[in-house]
């Protein structure tokens, strides 16, 4: 009896272990809403989700050298200012560019600044050109790659991380200006959807679409009530999730049943309530001639 109560509970824990595995080879990171593939599968350890050093971080745009055993993420240019060092004498150094050193086994991060001096600076004082972060977890070795804390570099770099469930999502900073407000990926209304879209090559087709159609600005139009086709409510947001802007296309009823080549047009911007006349052209040419309707069909949405 006391046999067969062992082999059930060796049973019940290698069912629990083999889930737990599972789960963490369920993992699926996504950068700016594409799929991103690795070679060795992300995983979770002390609640801390680890991932490959070199497929991450060259995917975001950083470098990854090699030293004393020691992995350096370098040649990233998204983190802001981070350090002004004023010296006694009055010079002072400002550091401007940063680089990520972390080594399996150690469970200390080594944050490290490049910076320019400005003034002689006394040969008693030291450079403050590095941090120390601990870390939960070390880094360690897998499969012949280095595996480090995910939301560790993701952030030093400027990125946004968002988790749900097995999902993983790391916005890249803007890169994208639309009236000079920081453009980091939209929200699409219409045609029965909602829909968040991340990936940059649709974003700024967009951005691009409403920047080319507008034109000048007016009083809101006498038919508006009797406008016949609303395009999609594009909102665009920021790295925090703001909303920045919202727009959207409207062509009057009398003109609706037409596919296109419509006279009329209009452009509302419903996030400060004003309407613009629209180039229809530009409209046509983007949703009518191959340029924005794949892109965003690819990503399951259809024109309302």
């Amino acid at each position: 009896m006391r046999k067969c109560w062992l082999a059930a509970l060796l049973v019940v824990c290698l069912c629990f272990a083999g889930q737990a595995l599972a789960a963490d080879n369920d993992i699926m990171i996504f950068i700016d809403g594409q799929r991103l593939a690795t070679d060795v599968a992300p995983e979770i350890v002390n609640g801390v989700t680890f991932v490959p050093v070199r497929v991450v971080s060259e995917e975001l745009g950083a470098d990854v050298l090699w030293d004393n055993n020691t992995a350096i993420i370098t040649n990233f240019t998204s983190n802001p200012l981070v350090r002004q060092q004023t010296f006694s004498n009055g010079a002072t150094a400002v550091w401007t560019e940063g680089t990520i050193g972390l080594t399996p086994g150690k469970k200390t991060a080594v944050i490290g600044y490049n910076g320019q001096i400005h003034g002689a600076t006394p040969a008693s004082e030291a450079f403050d050109d590095e941090d120390k972060i601990e870390l939960l977890a070390a880094p360690y070795l897998k499969n012949g790659s280095v595996m480090v804390p995910l939301r560790l570099i993701s952030e030093r770099m400027g990125c946004r991380v968002a988790y749900a469930g097995s999902r993983i999502d790391i916005a890249r900073p803007a890169i994208f200006l639309l009236d000079e407000k920081e453009i980091n990926y939209m929200h699409i209304i219409g045609g029965g959807k909602d829909n968040d879209v991340r990936q940059k090559d649709i974003v700024g087709l967009c951005v691009e679409l409403i920047e080319k159609a507008r034109r000048e600005e007016i009083s809101q139009p006498k038919n508006v009530a009797t406008l016949g086709y609303q395009g999609y409510l594009y909102q665009f947001k920021n790295f925090d999730d703001e909303l920045v802007a919202a727009w959207q296309f409207y062509v009057p009823a009398v003109e609706a049943a037409e596919t296109y080549g419509w006279s009329a047009m209009y452009l509302y911007d419903s996030l400060n309530d004003k309407w613009y006349t629209a180039d229809s052209a530009v409209y046509e040419e983007y949703f009518y001639e191959n340029v924005l309707e794949p892109a965003l069909n690819s990503v399951g949405i259809k024109l309302p």
